[in-house]
C-alpha cells in the first residue's frame, strides 16, 4: 500500500474510487460505515475489479491482505 488507514483484523469492504497511473484510490467500510482511504498499487486488485466502483471484500491480518475477493454482484447493485 501507498497510502493507508489503519485497519484492525477483521473484514472489510472496499470501493474503488478511481485508478490513475497504476494507482487506485480506495475507500474502506466497515459495518456500513466509511473508516478511511487508502491509495494502493491497483495490480493488487483482482483484474476484473479495476475500474470505479468496484466492490471488493478483503480479510486483513496482521495489517495485510490476506483475501481479496471481487464481488460483482454488489458492484451492480451498488451502481
Amino acid at each position: 500500500m501507498t497510502e493507508t488507514v489503519d485497519l484492525s483484523d477483521g473484514k472489510y469492504t472496499i470501493v474503488v474510487d478511481t485508478i490513475e497511473h497504476d494507482l487506485a484510490t480506495v475507500f474502506f467500510e466497515h459495518n456500513g460505515d466509511e473508516i478511511g482511504n487508502a491509495v494502493i498499487d491497483a495490480e493488487t486488485l483482482p483484474e476484473a475489479a479495476r475500474h470505479a466502483n468496484a466492490i471488493l471484500t478483503v480479510t486483513v491480518a496482521d495489517s495485510e491482505f490476506n483475501q481479496l475477493t471481487y464481488e460483482p454482484d454488489r458492484t451492480e447493485t451498488r451502481k
